[in-house]
């Protein structure tokens, strides 16, 4: 029987989780990749979701947002979207609604989810142990399992009331292979005998634009 999920990851690493989650889900009970899938997806997210078949009611990294300002830049955007979601829901509803990361948007389309009564699995979840701790009555109201990737998380939310498991974190399923020093260094034109600081600004073309010229000021 073929399972309809709704899956929501609105930034590119959001996306790459979530495309290591759909294919984990369709190789189930032992499927080879000449099975068909046993589920379906509709959603958002970014390249890698869609190159396994994902049907994305809008390409997410086409729109950086990210901060209260590009927030309010983008609310008609927004809520378009919204409603597109609550279309879909009504038009086709999921078994279940798989939420990635991306919790300024995510936990609002948790409420939309509850409204429609579709069980809501919120993966990667939003790290309320460092902020935002008065939206852990949305998660306990409107998230019917949350799925850890830090250990000490599983406890701060079943302590709130919320039904939570700790599965790990997926960059470890992942293989790493990293260069020895010297390669990386001479790959990048730094010298070997020099002290060399990085700087990361962030994968949105936002963050680059934004914070990139500050931390090169700091840096001279």
């Amino acid at each position: 029987m073929n399972r309809k999920i709704l899956i929501s990851a609105g930034e590119p690493s959001g996306d790459l989780h979530a495309a290591s989650l759909i294919q984990a889900l369709c190789g189930l009970d032992g499927r080879g990749s000449a099975t068909p899938c046993p589920c379906s997806f509709y959603g958002i997210g970014c390249d890698k979701m869609e190159s396994l078949g994902v049907r994305l009611l809008e390409r997410m990294d086409r729109h950086s947002i990210i901060g209260v300002w590009e927030i309010l830049g983008h609310l008609s955007f927004i809520r378009g979207l919204f409603r597109k979601f609550e279309d879909e829901i009504k038009a086709s509803p999921p078994d279940l609604a798989i939420l990635i990361d991306y919790p300024g948007f995510n936990l609002a389309l948790a409420k939309i989810l509850k409204r429609h009564h579709i069980p809501c699995v919120y993966y990667i979840t939003p790290q309320l142990w460092a902020w935002g701790k008065w939206r852990i009555g949305t998660i306990r109201k409107c998230v019917t399992k949350a799925i850890c990737i830090l250990p000490f998380e599983e406890k701060f939310y079943r302590q709130a009331g919320v039904s939570a498991e700790f599965v790990g974190h997926p960059l470890l399923d992942r293989p790493l292979h990293l260069p020895a020093q010297a390669d990386a260094r001479k790959k990048i034109g730094t010298a070997v005998v020099r002290f060399t600081i990085a700087l990361l600004p962030g994968s949105r073309p936002s963050e680059v634009k934004n914070l990139l010229p500050v931390m090169l000021a700091t840096a001279r």
